[in-house]
């Protein structure tokens, strides 16, 4: 079994991802109805900082994704690399 501490040490990039879209998203949606109060526009700029929140959300969560698989890649040799060429094979 797996030392609990190792397991835990990995989420911690994950959960600040989350949590950076989840207040970032909060954010943009309270100036979205902020601007709708000021200039009276209901929905409009809420609905469209909204889209603006969720979309640099998902992009703060795929980019931590992408981080988290290219370090676990460099962490475990035993995996088998990926050649350049898809037809080749690895003879190591």
């Amino acid at each position: 079994m797996p030392p609990l501490g190792r397991g835990l040490v990995r989420w911690g990039p994950a959960a600040d991802a989350a949590w950076e879209a989840v207040i970032g998203l909060g954010v943009c949606m309270a100036i979205g109805y902020w601007l709708d109060r000021k200039l009276g526009t209901s929905p409009g700029f809420f609905f469209g900082f909204l889209a603006a929140g969720l979309f640099i959300g998902f992009r703060r969560l795929l980019r931590a994704a992408n981080q988290a698989h290219s370090t676990s890649a460099e962490e475990d040799p035993s995996k088998p690399q990926k050649s350049a060429d898809p037809g080749r094979k690895n003879l190591d």
